[in-house]
């Protein structure tokens, strides 16, 4: 519900027009999941680690209509004591911006740098600087995202070969039993 609502006020200071990157959220999905998708838009995906709303750098940017500049410093002082310390390095945003990704579709080198408002070649060379690479990343989130999907939930994998990227559960299932040398039903069952 948090999500919805933080939806609707940064589509009021947006615009009508506006459309995030993705939405996440934590819970499992409706049998009918038609009125998250009319309210949050078609980029909605379920069973995520957190919830939330993933934006383009230029929303972040795009100037408020609606703002009294004569509250900004009230705003800033709130804001500085209320906002975590900045802990998470490049990298762990990066992934956590593929797994949010991955379920659209849209998780190519293009899509993540514009996500961080770069070149494709500086998201590439910042990765190498920490010793990752894209290929990895994306890898090491399937990896992850696979075992949560096909371990701990009944989602059929059809759906789950679609939420880690892959256009068909046979690409789903060849790489799958490439990582886990078995096939995803089989290991479904054994963690059953």
């Amino acid at each position: 519900m948090l999500v919805g609502v933080c939806h609707g006020l940064i589509g009021r200071l947006l615009g009508a027009d506006w459309r995030p990157v993705g939405v996440t959220l934590n819970h499992t999905g409706p049998d009918d999941p038609s009125p998250y998708l009319r309210v949050l838009g078609p980029a909605v995906t379920f069973e995520q680690p957190r919830s939330g709303i993933i934006l383009y750098p230029s929303d972040l940017e795009a100037p408020n209509t609606l703002a009294d500049p004569r509250l900004r410093p009230y705003a800033r002082q709130f804001l500085q004591n209320i906002a975590p310390p900045p802990t998470s390095a490049f990298t762990d945003r990066v992934r956590q911006v593929v797994e949010a990704l991955l379920p659209t579709g849209r998780c190519s080198l293009e899509q993540l740098a514009r996500t961080f408002d770069i070149d494709p070649r500086t998201l590439q060379r910042r990765l190498a600087e920490s010793g990752e690479g894209y290929s990895s990343i994306v890898d090491s989130v399937r990896t992850g995202m696979a075992r949560r999907y096909v371990g701990g939930s009944k989602r059929p994998l059809t759906e789950i070969a679609g939420l880690l990227g892959f256009s068909s559960l046979a690409t789903f299932s060849r790489w799958f039993r490439g990582r886990f040398d078995t096939s995803p039903s089989t290991w479904r069952n054994r963690q059953m």
